[in-house]
This record gives structure tokens, C-alpha cells and sequence, in this order.
């Protein structure tokens, strides 16, 4: 029980740490503390510039209270396959800061709930490179409920598009693996593709490749490959400029 695990421990309660509660842009690269709230990242105006569409996708996660408590950090190490915001930092080739080290959050996640952490080292901040302009950030769920709901499979693209081609691509998705999920051979094969159906199609070939859906309470194997797909589908189509 997790009254026994801390028995003589003497936890330290990261949220009442002001050190970890920063949202800062320097030499190119975002950095956000730890300690920083879903709400306080749907409040920041250098966000909202960098990555429109964010603050609004950022209703979707739990609720008003819980947006108001539940921080970047603890979204990450809760080391949930689904977990929306490392789906949306992963797409951004996000890193973490793990006491003295930095870790790309790709490789940060070693199995279902198993960290590249060792005992008493903590998570204290989340970086990622400013996106170039023009870039679109474009980030779906799919769960029962359009509010208030785990997903059954997320997904973020980060992608340029210019008169139908595609330029970089970084794409993630959760609910589909053990973990969340950078999808590196996918993002490398739309990168500087024309969107057409046979490139769509191909992506979304290449991404079941890639995926290790389980079937679950919040659906089967088979239906979470049909909504990544679905997914891919609509985060090249709804792009601009094209």
C-alpha cells in the first residue's frame, strides 16, 4: 500500500517548489518548469503565440480543478501510455531535465510505467525547440466523451505544409503502445511528400507497423489502429496552404 511504501520516507511535494514554476523562451528553446499547471500553460500568452491551437486542445484535458493542480511534470512521469501531454512534447522533440541530465523524452520511456530514472532523482523541467514558422502543431483525441475522458488514442503532428508538399514531419501518438509513442519511421516518410491519397494511405500503412495497440476497456486492437489512421488522415488534410 502506499501508506507502507512511504513509512519512514520523507517526500518532497514538487508543486510547492517556485523554482519549478517557469514558462521561459531563450536562445531558440522553450523551457517550462515542472511545477507548471495545465492551467497556467493554456494562460501563457508566449505560448499561445508560439503554438496556436494548443490552449483550446488543453480543454479537453480533465477538468477546470484538475487543470488547476495536475502539472506538466506530473503528466510525463505518471508514465501513462495516453498521457496528453507527453503525446504533444514528443511531437515537439521535447527533452526533460532529470536532475543533472537531459533525456529525449523518446527515450525517456522504457516500458509501460518504467522511466529512465534512477531512486531520488526527479523531473524538474520540459524543452523543446521553438518551432519553425510557419509550422502547425495539430493535436486529436478520440474518447467517449469529447470532455472529461482518457483517450482512447491521441495523437500530435508537427508538420509544415506549402502548396500541397509537406516539409518536416514529427508525429506521436498514445493509446497505441506501451507508451507514448514517437513515430519516427512514419514522420520520416511524409517529411518533403506531396499529400496525396497514396501518400496518406502509405503513412498510415507504415504507422500500423509501428504500433502495439492492446484491446482494452477503451477499445480494441483493431479499432484504436482504424482511429490512428484516422487521425494521421485528418492532421494532413486539415493542414493550411494547401
Amino acid at each position: 500500500r502506499s501508506s507502507e511504501k512511504l513509512s519512514g520516507k520523507n517526500p518532497e511535494f514538487l508543486t510547492r517548489r517556485d523554482d519549478l514554476k517557469f514558462i521561459r523562451k531563450s536562445n531558440g528553446t522553450v523551457e517550462i518548469g515542472a511545477a507548471v499547471t495545465l492551467k497556467q500553460l493554456r494562460e501563457s500568452q508566449m505560448l499561445a503565440e508560439i503554438l496556436p491551437g494548443l490552449k483550446d486542445f488543453l480543454l479537453k484535458v480533465s477538468s477546470t480543478q484538475i487543470r488547476s493542480r495536475a502539472t506538466v511534470g506530473g503528466n510525463i512521469v505518471n508514465a501513462s501510455p495516453i498521457a496528453d501531454m507527453a503525446v504533444i512534447l514528443l511531437a515537439l522533440d521535447a527533452a526533460v531535465a532529470v536532475s543533472e541530465r537531459s533525456i529525449p523524452l523518446h527515450r525517456f520511456y522504457l516500458g509501460y510505467k518504467k522511466l529512465d530514472m534512477s531512486s531520488g532523482e526527479i523531473l524538474t523541467a520540459v524543452s523543446f525547440p521553438v518551432p519553425d514558422s510557419g509550422s502547425v502543431l495539430s493535436s486529436l483525441k478520440v474518447s467517449k466523451r469529447e470532455f472529461l475522458d482518457i483517450a482512447s488514442v491521441n495523437s500530435s503532428m508537427l508538420f509544415t505544409v506549402e502548396k500541397g508538399v509537406l516539409g518536416s514531419v514529427r508525429l506521436s501518438a498514445g493509446g497505441v503502445a506501451p507508451v507514448p509513442l514517437l513515430l519516427e519511421k512514419t514522420g520520416a516518410f511524409l517529411s518533403g511528400k506531396t499529400i496525396s491519397e497514396e501518400t496518406i494511405n502509405t503513412a498510415c500503412a507504415i504507422a500500423v507497423d509501428e504500433i502495439a495497440p492492446i484491446s482494452d476497456i477503451r477499445g480494441s486492437s483493431k479499432y484504436k489502429t482504424q482511429l490512428l489512421k484516422a487521425q494521421i488522415r485528418a492532421h494532413i488534410t486539415r493542414g493550411p496552404n494547401r
